[in-house]
Protein backbone atom coordinates (compact mmCIF):
# COMPACT_ATOMS: atom_id res chain seq x y z
CA UNK A 1 0.00 0.00 0.00
CA UNK A 2 1.10 3.47 -0.76
CA UNK A 3 4.06 1.98 -2.98
CA UNK A 4 3.50 4.64 -5.89
CA UNK A 5 4.67 7.35 -3.43
CA UNK A 6 7.46 5.33 -2.72
CA UNK A 7 7.49 5.46 -6.21
CA UNK A 8 7.23 9.22 -7.16
CA UNK A 9 9.95 10.76 -5.07
CA UNK A 10 12.10 7.97 -6.71
CA UNK A 11 10.79 10.02 -9.97
CA UNK A 12 11.68 12.97 -8.09
CA UNK A 13 14.78 12.59 -7.27
CA UNK A 14 16.18 11.26 -10.81
CA UNK A 15 14.52 14.41 -12.60
CA UNK A 16 16.22 16.50 -10.20
CA UNK A 17 19.52 15.00 -10.49
CA UNK A 18 19.44 14.41 -14.22
CA UNK A 19 17.21 17.22 -15.59
CA UNK A 20 19.61 19.65 -17.03
CA UNK A 21 17.04 21.30 -18.83
CA UNK A 22 15.62 22.71 -15.31
CA UNK A 23 16.87 25.56 -13.40
CA UNK A 24 17.20 25.72 -9.37
CA UNK A 25 13.89 26.75 -8.76
CA UNK A 26 12.60 23.61 -10.48
CA UNK A 27 14.54 21.15 -8.83
CA UNK A 28 14.21 22.77 -5.88
CA UNK A 29 10.53 21.91 -6.16
CA UNK A 30 11.27 18.24 -7.32
CA UNK A 31 13.14 17.53 -4.18
CA UNK A 32 10.44 19.01 -1.77
CA UNK A 33 7.98 17.08 -3.80
CA UNK A 34 10.14 13.84 -3.00
CA UNK A 35 10.56 14.88 0.74
CA UNK A 36 6.82 14.85 0.61
CA UNK A 37 6.65 11.84 -0.99
CA UNK A 38 8.84 10.01 0.98
CA UNK A 39 7.24 11.74 4.43
CA UNK A 40 3.74 10.27 3.45
CA UNK A 41 5.06 6.73 3.03
CA UNK A 42 6.86 7.05 6.35
CA UNK A 43 4.30 7.93 7.86
CA UNK A 44 1.40 5.26 6.84
CA UNK A 45 4.41 2.04 6.77
CA UNK A 46 5.55 0.37 9.75
CA UNK A 47 8.98 0.23 10.42
CA UNK A 48 8.86 -3.43 9.19
CA UNK A 49 7.84 -2.54 6.01
CA UNK A 50 10.87 -3.70 3.60
CA UNK A 51 11.01 -0.52 2.24
CA UNK A 52 10.99 1.72 5.23
CA UNK A 53 14.55 2.16 5.88
CA UNK A 54 14.89 2.85 1.80
CA UNK A 55 12.52 5.57 1.93
CA UNK A 56 14.26 7.07 4.91
CA UNK A 57 17.44 6.94 3.27
CA UNK A 58 16.15 8.60 0.09
CA UNK A 59 14.20 11.56 1.98
CA UNK A 60 17.90 12.38 3.52
CA UNK A 61 19.46 12.40 0.18
CA UNK A 62 16.57 14.80 -1.20
CA UNK A 63 16.71 17.38 1.87
CA UNK A 64 20.95 16.97 1.29
CA UNK A 65 20.83 18.07 -2.55
CA UNK A 66 18.01 20.81 -1.26
CA UNK A 67 20.46 21.76 1.15
CA UNK A 68 22.85 22.69 -1.28
CA UNK A 69 21.04 24.07 -4.27
CA UNK A 70 21.82 27.33 -4.40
Amino acid sequence: MHVHHHCFGIYDINRARMGFDLDVHQKRALYQDAITQFDYVLRHWPQSTPLYKEAELLREQARLALATLK
